[in-house]
């Protein structure tokens, strides 16, 4: 009977140690229930849940589950199981950084990354787990070897690059079936020929609701001439070609307003719109030119006053606007526009850069 005794004594000991490390902080796990800090809940977020593509086709989802208390509150530390119902091989796999098994964030966040090589249409039921917590999301694949009926790529046909700098431009590839109806979901790959010259900022992209995918094309500094880009799907494939030229040099700027005169009551404040126009040596409008504008005085140590955007850029014509406002003074001043390149002042000839004199009085 003693023997039996101390037996049990020395079960409850065990036990009641196991019970206090369970409330300890030493233990990050947490698991269902529904008090505030028990899991009540897990979201499931998924970029697509239809993919579409070819047979043999490799594609990647990436999977975050939220870990909720009964409040709606991410809960950090909280182990999540990610699984696939009745696993086959054309069902794909789950994978995430620290094996089958990890923890939520400071936001009660943790992803997975879903992979397939598609093989057949099938239904993919995506589980995650804590504790007695369980929720699931659906992937649906679709194989379209037979549907697809044509892909088109527009872009612009010039891409005008300053010197030492990049330019950008979006690219659409547009996919449709044999009826020429669009077919979303399906992964568009894209390349440049030759890469010397541009590039893709993805190299895949997945259709829209529209059937459309874009993505932004890129030169190289210093690198013209004619780069085309490639959008395929399977054995169909479209290209665009894109000519690289340089951007004309700024040689003159001029600034402009309707009337050098403001009429103003005192102490209340009066607005003009000032325009500055940078060109080429053509006269022809410099786009994306980086513009200064200053207040100063008519006469050397002269009052200044008032207030406008210091520096903009461009539009396509060259044009660049701002607001001068008197803050409720007047007198008279210069408003000077000065394009500036990367670094420093841009250096105009003489008598290119014009200055208004403005005069405003109550």
């Amino acid at each position: 009977m003693q023997k039996l005794l101390v037996t049990v004594t020395v079960l409850f000991a065990v036990l009641t140690i196991g019970l206090m490390m369970g409330c300890s902080d030493d233990n990050p796990s947490i698991i269902g229930g529904q008090g505030g800090n028990e899991v009540a809940s897990i979201e499931l977020r998924i970029t697509h849940n239809l993919i579409r593509g070819f047979v043999g086709e490799e594609r990647q989802e990436t999977i975050t589950a939220i870990a909720r208390n009964a409040n709606g509150v991410g809960m950090p530390n909280v182990m999540i199981d990610f699984g696939i119902q009745n696993p086959e091989s054309y069902k794909g796999t789950l994978a995430m950084a620290g094996g089958d098994s990890a923890m939520t964030n400071s936001n009660g966040e943790i992803t997975a990354s879903y992979s397939v090589v598609l093989q057949r249409s099938a239904t993919v039921v995506i589980t995650a787990t804590a504790g007695n917590v369980t929720q699931t999301t659906i992937i649906n694949l679709e194989i379209v070897d037979d549907i697809v009926g044509a892909i088109h790529i527009e872009g612009p046909n010039v891409l005008k690059v300053p010197p030492n700098q990049t330019a950008s431009a979006t690219v659409t590839a547009s996919l449709s079936d044999t009826d020429g109806k669009a077919i979303s979901g399906i992964q568009v790959h894209f390349r440049t020929s030759p890469s010397s010259l541009g590039y893709v900022d993805s190299e895949t992209g997945v259709t829209d609701i529209n059937g459309r995918v874009s993505k932004t094309f890129r030169t190289i500094v210093n690198e013209t001439g004619t780069c085309k880009v490639f959008a395929s799907v399977g054995q169909h494939e479209d290209s665009t070609a894109i000519e690289i030229t340089p951007r004309a040099e700024p040689f003159a700027i001029a600034i402009l307003t309707d009337t050098p005169l403001i009429k103003v009551v005192p102490d209340q404040n009066a607005q003009i719109e000032i325009l500055a126009v940078v060109t080429d040596e053509d006269g022809v409008g410099v786009p994306r030119a980086t513009v200064s504008f200053t207040i100063e005085p008519v006469v050397a140590g002269g009052r200044i006053f008032g207030s406008l955007t210091p520096i903009d850029t461009t539009d396509a014509n060259g044009e660049v606007r701002t607001t001068f406002s008197t803050l409720g003074e007047d007198g008279r001043l210069l408003l000077r526009a000065t394009v500036l390149p990367s670094s420093g002042y841009f250096s105009l000839p003489d008598g290119d850069v014009q200055s208004d004199d403005m005069n405003s009085s109550g």
